[in-house]
């Protein structure tokens, strides 16, 4: 069995590639609640580092159950690890394929971070359940925007470096890729993750529904505002970018 992680930052499209991923039927993903959750127990740290050897073990005997099953994994933020060393080590255990997803725009992860924080205020979750309306345009805090921006161009930093050194064969997928070349991106990913691409539902409409539109000149109240303030930097064509109509 092909066991595999999913290492991201927030609101880089990672339950959108779950979704597509678990339309296979020799696939099982799960979410990051698996580890996530454990960061309240008092033994938290050991309790998920245990996790991700019993995760494993439980999709080989799901296996036996669904014989068609021949790949697993989970999804996980780095923020969530109480032990970041002692997960990694555990990954090297089990010979896991790790993939890393990101978003090149750093601008609209961090604009869709920080309008998932607003959804939060009034229904308790960052994500946008079904039969929600999605939050409407807004102004942009443009101090906390600034100091959101320079904390993920670090972690992302750290997070590249400490998966590039890990003795296991890793993926990078970026965000963007899967919105405008889905077929070829999942390709690649199925030969990654030596699974069928054939059998994934390339057609699928059953795309997470988005909550920050990705016109940001109708998402942002002050958008030429904060633009000017990147004019000359790589960030200026990130507020440009439309990907998805």
């Amino acid at each position: 069995m092909t066991k595999f992680a999913v290492v991201f930052h927030g609101r880089c499209g990672s339950a959108y590639l779950r979704m597509l991923l678990n339309t296979s039927p020799e696939v099982h993903f799960e979410g990051e609640k698996l580890l996530e959750s454990l960061k309240r127990q008092e033994d938290g740290a050991a309790a998920q580092v245990a996790m991700v050897h019993g995760f494993y073990q439980k999709a080989q005997e799901r296996r036996r159950k669904h014989p068609k099953l021949i790949c697993a994994g989970f999804k996980i933020k780095p923020n969530d690890l109480l032990d970041k060393e002692g997960f990694y080590n555990a990954l090297i255990e089990e010979k896991a394929k790790v993939i890393h997803m990101q978003r090149r725009n750093r601008v609209k992860q961090g604009v869709s971070i920080l309008n998932s924080l607003r959804l939060k205020e009034v229904t308790g979750s960052v994500h946008l359940r079904k039969g929600q309306t999605a939050p409407g345009p807004f102004e942009l805090d443009i101090d906390r925007f600034r100091k959101l921006l320079k904390n993920l161009e670090i972690r992302e930093t750290e997070l590249t470096e400490r998966v590039a050194s890990l003795p296991l064969p890793v993926h990078h997928l970026d965000y963007e890729e899967l919105l405008t070349d889905r077929q070829a991106t999942l390709a690649s990913l199925g030969k990654f993750l030596d699974i069928d691409p054939a059998l994934l539902d390339h057609e699928s409409d059953q795309i997470p529904q988005k909550q920050t539109k990705d016109d940001l000149t109708v998402m942002l109240l002050n958008f030429q505002e904060v633009r000017r303030l990147y004019e000359g930097t790589p960030y200026e064509t990130m507020f440009d970018e439309v990907l998805v109509h």
